[in-house]
């Protein structure tokens, strides 16, 4: 039990703290930029219900990440140690590439428009405003 506990500690501390001041990019709200990772929350929102079009425009990237979860799902149900096998870690770092490389794409031909905007209050700009 103190096992199941020390695991799920992290997790609660995470929701808890989201919880309390809110799902925030942190990469955003210092340098005002996108991440990679932005959008991911509204698209898994927009696929749970069915709205394919609509995840695809927040990040084309959830679909990727979905596909690999998917494959290491059932790769570690058919055996427990694919997820320690050199193909897995190949997998993981395509997967990590093709990720990075559709941010960079939608960093070039949709920032700073919708939904790749540019947080003009984020904590860099506010650092140099009070430098200046």
């Amino acid at each position: 039990m103190k096992s199941l506990t020390k695991q799920l500690l992290p997790i609660l501390l995470i929701v808890g703290c989201i919880a309390v001041i809110g799902w925030y990019c942190p990469i955003q709200e210092i340098t005002g930029i996108p991440c990679p990772g932005c959008g991911m929350s509204t698209a898994f929102y927009y696929f749970v219900q069915g709205r394919f079009q609509e995840a695809y425009f927040f990040n084309p990237a959830f679909y990727v990440l979905l596909v690999f979860a998917l494959i290491s799902g059932v790769g570690w149900l058919k055996n427990r140690q694919f997820l320690q096998s050199t193909l897995w870690r190949w997998l993981f770092w395509l997967v990590m590439l093709i990720w990075f490389c559709i941010w960079l794409l939608r960093m070039i031909y949709i920032y700073p428009n919708w939904p790749m905007i540019y947080m003009e209050d984020n904590l860099l700009q506010r650092f140099i405003l009070w430098m200046h």
